[in-house]
């Protein structure tokens, strides 16, 4: 019984915490484009393993006499996977805004070189003295 007050207790308080934290990081990551939308595929999304996981968590409980080692583990598994893939690839994740500014510099800089071979092009061969 203490297990289960104890499950229960943090997640009805990480559970809140954690989705802010999640939305509010995703919403930077987008930046200007039409939130909405993405905002509704993440709560579609994020409902699937509502609806599902009551089933798939009864037939675990079922399966190990009614032990919930095996639940927390499988959450704990998977927090610490996706951790370790955050932190793995922390340097990748950067704000919409500093994702536009990087992608304007690297065109500029394309262009730019685009337009030096182009001159280059059409310039004439310069004649060497002999």
């Amino acid at each position: 019984v203490w297990r289960f007050l104890l499950g229960f207790s943090l997640i009805t308080v990480a559970f809140h915490v954690g989705r802010n934290v999640v939305l509010g990081i995703f919403g930077k990551v987008l930046g200007e484009v039409n939130q909405g939308r993405w905002m509704g595929i993440i709560f579609a999304v994020s409902a699937f393993p509502r609806v599902i996981g009551p089933f798939v968590s009864l037939e675990l409980l079922k399966t190990v006499d009614w032990q919930t080692w095996l639940e927390f583990g499988i959450c704990a598994g998977l927090f610490g996977m996706s951790l370790l893939v955050t932190w793995q690839n922390i340097d990748d994740l950067v704000s919409y805004a500093d994702f536009v500014k990087s992608q304007t510099e690297r065109f500029a800089k394309a262009r730019r070189k685009k337009t030096e071979i182009e001159e280059s092009e059409t310039q004439p061969p310069s004649e060497s003295a002999a």
